[in-house]
C-alpha cells in the first residue's frame, strides 16, 4: 500500500508541473493586463532608440517624436492582442537560452506599460519567431521563464512609425463623389 501511495504522489507531482509549465489554453495570458490603467508605453529594441507613448487629455501622442498624435489603431491593436491572448508553452527556464530565442535582455524588443504613477502594469521581451511561422517567444522582464506563443506579436510592436499618418479624417464611406476639376 505505501508503494501505491508514493507512485501516486509521484503522478501527482509530474502533472502538476505540466500544468505549471504550460499556460491553460482557455485563460488568458496575462490576466492582470488592463489596458484601461494604462498612461504610457515605451518600446526599445536592441538597436534602436525608444518609442516612447504617452496619453495625453485622452489621446494617445507619440513622445518621443515630438509628441504627435499616435495612430490609435496601432495602439487598439496592442491592447487587443494582450487582452485576449490565451496559452503559451514554457519552452525554457535556462537564462543562457534567453539569446537564443531572442528574449534576453539585450536581444529582445523591451515593451513596456506603465501606469500613471510610472509602476508598469506589463514588462516583456518579445524574442524571435517560434519554430512555426504565427509563433512567437516571449519573457516576462525580471524572469528566467521563457514562453512560446502560438500567435505572433511582431506585427504589434515591431513598428517603425507610430505617428498618425492620416492627413483626413475621412473613411470611404463618407465619401459619395470625387470630382477633380482642372485650373485651365
Amino acid at each position: 500500500f505505501g508503494i501505491f501511495l508514493v507512485m501516486l504522489a509521484i503522478v501527482f507531482l509530474s502533472n502538476r508541473s505540466t500544468d505549471d509549465e504550460n499556460l491553460a489554453k482557455n485563460e488568458k495570458s496575462f490576466p492582470s493586463f488592463d489596458s484601461n490603467s494604462v498612461s504610457r508605453i515605451e518600446i526599445q529594441g536592441p538597436k534602436s532608440e525608444t518609442v516612447q507613448l504617452a496619453q495625453a487629455d485622452g489621446k494617445w501622442v507619440v513622445e518621443s517624436k515630438g509628441n504627435y498624435a499616435a495612430d490609435d489603431r496601432l495602439i487598439s491593436g496592442a491592447f487587443n492582442i494582450l487582452s485576449s491572448l490565451r496559452g503559451g508553452t514554457l519552452v525554457s527556464k535556462n537564462p543562457e537560452k534567453q539569446e537564443e530565442m531572442g528574449g534576453s535582455d539585450t536581444a529582445g524588443l523591451h515593451v513596456t506599460f506603465l501606469k500613471e504613477d510610472g509602476a508598469p502594469v506589463l514588462d516583456f521581451f518579445l524574442g524571435n519567431r517560434g519554430p512555426v511561422s504565427e509563433s512567437q517567444y516571449v519573457r516576462l522582464a525580471g524572469r528566467p521563464e521563457v514562453y512560446l506563443f502560438s500567435e505572433s506579436l511582431a506585427f504589434y510592436f515591431y513598428k517603425a512609425e507610430w505617428r498618425n499618418k492620416s492627413i483626413l479624417g475621412l473613411s470611404s464611406d463618407d465619401i459619395s463623389e470625387f470630382a477633380i476639376k482642372s485650373s485651365s
